[in-house]
């Protein structure tokens, strides 16, 4: 299950977006990669362009601040998101694997994902979550579910799509 709010106030401009310094990491979940190719995925890339903790001074303040001030959790992470057309990741549940690490969470039922959408829908942009799809959202509309929520992510479309993910504890 999942809930759907809005962000307060729009504190970002998607022009600034292109020049951050994005970089592609490899989708870190070795069985999910097994499982999408068994089914027949053919991709070679299953993820994003990202900018996050692992780089904290290419992440804008605003992401930091508007994640505190919005969202309800401890052991607060924020990372941008940006799929470029093309870029998919099947159905999955995430692990949060490096997170729970870091901030030592032992039990993943405390774990919750927020989705902020920093721009508005477009078409090709895909989102859905426990087997609902979820298109034409607007510029600071979120998406938040519990750590095991199936969700898909793509973009389909000729624009990037962005996002904040905001993980943390309750």
């Amino acid at each position: 299950m999942y809930k759907i709010g809005n962000v307060t106030d729009i504190t970002w401009d998607i022009r600034d977006f292109p020049a951050l310094a994005w970089s592609r990491k490899p989708f870190n979940d070795a069985s999910q990669l097994e499982r999408w190719q068994s089914i027949g995925f053919t991709h070679a890339n299953y993820n994003g362009l990202l900018i996050d903790a692992s780089r904290p001074t290419d992440l804008p303040d605003w992401a930091r601040l508007l994640a505190e001030i919005e969202f309800d959790y401890e052991n607060i992470a924020v990372s941008l998101f940006c799929m470029m057309p093309g870029d998919i990741i099947p159905q999955h549940s995430d692990t949060y694997s490096r997170y729970r690490k870091v901030f030592g969470i032992s039990d993943p039922n405390l774990i919750w994902r927020s989705l902020v959408m920093l721009d508005d829908w477009k078409s090709g942009h895909y989102l859905e979550i426990d087997g609902i799809p979820e298109t034409r959202w607007t510029a600071g509309n979120t998406f938040t579910w519990n750590n095991d929520a199936l969700h898909i992510a793509a973009n389909i479309g000729t624009e990037p799509r962005y996002t904040l993910q905001v993980t943390g504890t309750r």
